[in-house]
């Protein structure tokens, strides 16, 4: 007889085992028929563990029992990656990938940037006036006090430019 231990070890596996048939069934038939409709297969991929997954129709639990093995598919799929890459053809297209590269950064960033601000009722104008006021402060306080006035004084409290206090 077995133990509830070695029992409970068995059923995990068996529906690691499971799971995982059904993830690469759906994720074959679904790479077949976008390639047929001429789509990526990325795209297949993603709507195969969107539709089995369990916001979909629960056909396979959550992804903390697959992770180490999802780990491992991706070590995989960056050293394909790598064998594919040609340091040439890089070379060739370096001008394209990092302009493109550094302008999606940018778009991104202000996206998010905007979207945070417009959510959150963060007013970016007002906030910047005020930091500049602050400094002007410092800068009044400095004066008053007779602690003087120097070009790197002035930079590390940001206020000012050197042309401006003489």
């Amino acid at each position: 007889m077995a133990s509830p231990a070695s029992v409970a070890a068995l059923s995990a596996t068996d529906v690691l085992l499971s799971e995982g048939v059904i993830l690469l069934g759906a994720a074959v038939f679904f790479v077949i028929l976008f390639r047929r409709f001429g789509l990526g297969a990325v795209l297949g991929y993603l709507i195969a563990g969107a539709l089995v997954g369990p916001q979909g129709l629960g056909l396979v639990g959550g992804g903390e029992s697959k992770l180490a093995i999802a780990e491992i598919g991706i070590v995989l799929l960056l050293f394909l990656v790598g064998l594919e890459l040609h340091p040439a053809r890089l070379w060739r297209l370096k001008r394209d990938i990092f302009a493109l590269g550094l302008a999606q950064v940018v778009l991104c960033g202000l996206a998010l940037t905007g979207i945070i601000f417009y959510s959150t009722g963060f007013k970016a104008c007002g906030h910047l006036r005020d930091s500049f006021f602050r400094a002007d402060r410092i800068q009044d306080w400095r004066r008053e006090r007779h602690l003087g006035s120097t070009r790197i004084k002035r930079r590390a409290v940001g206020a000012g430019s050197p042309r401006a206090s003489r």
